[in-house]
C-alpha cells in the first residue's frame, strides 16, 4: 500500500528523505505528485529540471511520467539551475516550471519546488491542494489495485489446465513489475519497449535553455572593468553555469568545486554558514581576488566574500544592493524576513527606502514582493529578488553579475562599502533540531509567552524587540526539524541577556536541541 508523509509538503515546496531505508519521497510518490500537478495546471505547458543530487533523475523521470498522465505538454530541461528554470517559465511563458532538488540539505534529502506563471511560487494553500489531488490519485490507485487483485484471482481460479493458470501468472506478474518500474522512475521503457509505446515517450521534449538565459543576464548588466572573482559552488547545479556567465561578463573566474556530484564531497552545499565558505576565503586572500561568491544547491541563494574573505549576511547583501537601487528609485519598498538586521534595515530606511518585514521563505517573500510592487527584497540565507529591471524571482547568477557591475563601476573596494556601518553582536541563523510534529506548538508557547512581557513582532514564529536596535527570534524551519533562532544587539552584555532569556524558555522543552546557547557572536 502507498503512504504519503504530510509533513513533505512544506510550507513553500516538498522535501523529505529520498535515500536509505525508510525514504518519503520516492519516485513511486514524485509520479503521483507530478500527476496531481499536472491536474492542477489543468493539462497545461510544463517544464522541469534537476540538481545534481544522485536520487533527482529518477524522480524527476517520474515526475515527467505523472504530467504527462495528467495530460500536460513536458519539456526537460535536464541538469539545471532553479532561476534557470524560473526564467524559461518567464521567458517562455510556460503555464509551470519545476525544479527537482532539496537545495542545501544533505544529500539523503530531496524536494521538489513548482512555480506557476511568471515564476509564481505555489506555496501554502494552493501547494496544499496538489496534496489533497495526490493523496486523491494515490486513493484511486489503491482500489484500481484491489479491483485488479480481486479480477485476477477470479480469473486465476476459473481458469482450466495448469497451462493456462502459469501464462495468465506470468503474464499478470511481467505487468506489475513493469508498473513498479514505471513508478520507481528506473527507466523510460524496457530494452523490449514494453513500458511505454514510443509514442508516449516522444512526448516528453528537451529543452536547452542555458544559452539563452546567460544571452538574457548579460544584456541586462555591464561591468566597467575585468574583476576577479573566486567562486564555489559547492558541487552544486551552478558549477557548469556560473564559471561560464561571469567570464562571459568580463570577469577572471578562479573556480572551486563546479563539478556537479550529488555526493558533496566538499563541503555542504550552504553558503550562508562561513564553514562552509573556508576554501573560497583562503582563495580570496591567496589570490588577492576582488570578491568570492559561494552558491547553494540549486542556485538560487549566494554567499559573498570581499577582498579580505570576510563573509558578508544576506540581509547585508540586500540592504548593499538597495541603497544602489534607491539611488534610482527613491522611496520604493525593500522585503527583508523577520531574522533581519535592525542594521540592514535602519541603514535601508536612511537611504531612502521602505523596509517591510515578511515571513521568512523563498516563496512568501517573492508573493510579498509582488503585493507590495517592491524594488528588491531577500532574507538572511542568500536569496535575493529584483524587481528592477528582472522577472521578481530569486536568483544568484543575477545577484552575483549585478554585484559585480556596481564594483566595478565605483573606485571602492567590497568592503569599504560597509566599513562605516554600526558594529554589533549577531549570530548567523541558528538551527535547533526540533521534531517536525512538536515544533509549531512549542513555538505558538514560546510565543504566547513573549508577548506578554514584551513588544513582539509574530508573523513568523516571534521576533522581541528589548530596545530599539536589540532583539532576538525564534520561528519554525520550513525545510527541516527545526527551529531557527537569531539574535543581535550593539552591546554584548545585552546580547548575552537575549541569549539567555530565549534559552531559560527552550529549555524546558526536552525535544529542542540547546547545545547552541553561548553561540559566539559575529560580532559585525
Amino acid at each position: 500500500m502507498i503512504k504519503i508523509n504530510p509533513h513533505i509538503f512544506r510550507a513553500y515546496d516538498i522535501r523529505g528523505i529520498a535515500m536509505g531505508e525508510n525514504p518519503d519521497l520516492t519516485p513511486e510518490i514524485a509520479y503521483f505528485i507530478g500527476k496531481a500537478t499536472g491536474k492542477y495546471f489543468k493539462s497545461g505547458r510544463a517544464i522541469i529540471g534537476r540538481d545534481a543530487r544522485l536520487t533527482s533523475e529518477n524522480i524527476q523521470t517520474a515526475f515527467m511520467h505523472g504530467l504527462i498522465d495528467a495530460g500536460c505538454e513536458v519539456k526537460n530541461a535536464g541538469l539545471t539551475a532553479s532561476p534557470m528554470i524560473y526564467w524559461a517559465t518567464c521567458a517562455y511563458n510556460f503555464d509551470a516550471g519545476i525544479i527537482i532538488t532539496a537545495s542545501h540539505n544533505p544529500k539523503e534529502y530531496n524536494g521538489i519546488k513548482i512555480v506557476g506563471k511568471n515564476a509564481h511560487s505555489v506555496c501554502g494553500e494552493e501547494l496544499q491542494k496538489i496534496f489533497e489531488i495526490t493523496k486523491l490519485y494515490i486513493h484511486e490507485n489503491e482500489i484500481a489495485r484491489e479491483k485488479e487483485t480481486q479480477t485476477q484471482k477470479t480469473q486465476m481460479q476459473e481458469a482450466r489446465g495448469k497451462k493456462t493458470v502459469r501464462t495468465h501468472e506470468t503474464r499478470t506478474q511481467k505487468t506489475y513489475a513493469q508498473e513498479q518500474n514505471l513508478l520507481a522512475g528506473k527507466t523510460a521503457r524496457t530494452q523490449n519497449n514494453e513500458m511505454f509505446p514510443e509514442t508516449n515517450m516522444q512526448k516528453i521534449k528537451e529543452e536547452s535553455i542555458a544559452k539563452n538565459y546567460i544571452t538574457d543576464l548579460l544584456a541586462r548588466v555591464k561591468l566597467n572593468k575585468k574583476l576577479k572573482i573566486v567562486v564555489d559552488a559547492g558541487n552544486g547545479a551552478a558549477g557548469p553555469f556560473i564559471k561560464d556567465l561571469l567570464e562571459k561578463a568580463g570577469c577572471e573566474v578562479i573556480p572551486l568545486f563546479c563539478e556537479p556530484d550529488g555526493n558533496f564531497p566538499n563541503h555542504e552545499a550552504n553558503p550562508e554558514y562561513e564553514k562552509n565558505l573556508i576554501e573560497m576565503i583562503k582563495t580570496v586572500r591567496s589570490e588577492k581576488a576582488d570578491l568570492g561568491f559561494g552558491f547553494d544547491g540549486d542556485g538560487d541563494r549566494i554567499g559573498v566574500a570581499d577582498e579580505n574573505g570576510k563573509i558578508y549576511p544576506g540581509d547585508y547583501i540586500l540592504m548593499f544592493m538597495a541603497k544602489d537601487m534607491l539611488k534610482r528609485h527613491p522611496g520604493e519598498k525593500v522585503i527583508f524576513d523577520t531574522k533581519a538586521s535592525q542594521v540592514a534595515i535602519n541603514e535601508t530606511a536612511a537611504a531612502g527606502g521602505k523596509p517591510i518585514i515578511s515571513v521568512t521563505g523563498h516563496s512568501f517573500i517573492e508573493t510579498r514582493m509582488r503585493s507590495e510592487k517592491a524594488l528588491i527584497g531577500g532574507e538572511i540565507s542568500g536569496h535575493l529578488f529584483f524587481a528592477e529591471n528582472y522577472y521578481g524571482f530569486d536568483d544568484a547568477f543575477f545577484a552575483a553579475l549585478k554585484i559585480a557591475e556596481i564594483v566595478s563601476r565605483e573606485n571602492k573596494k567590497f568592503s569599504e562599502y560597509f566599513a562605516s556601518l554600526p558594529r554589533v553582536f549577531a549570530t548567523p541563523e541558528i538551527k535547533a533540531k526540533c521534531p517536525d510534529d512538536k515544533k509549531f506548538q512549542i513555538v505558538k508557547e514560546i510565543t504566547d509567552y513573549f508577548v506578554k512581557k514584551y513588544d513582539c513582532l509574530t508573523i513568523d514564529g516571534v521576533r522581541v524587540r528589548f530596545d530599539e536596535n536589540s532583539w532576538g527570534a525564534v520561528r519554525c524551519s520550513n525545510t527541516t526539524p527545526a527551529l531557527t533562532i537569531r539574535f543581535e544587539s550593539p552591546d554584548e552584555k545585552k546580547f548575552r541577556e537575549i541569549q539567555k532569556i530565549f534559552y531559560e524558555q527552550l529549555k524546558k522543552y526536552p525535544e529542542v536541541d540547546i547545545s547552541w546557547y553561548k553561540y559566539e557572536s559575529r560580532n559585525s
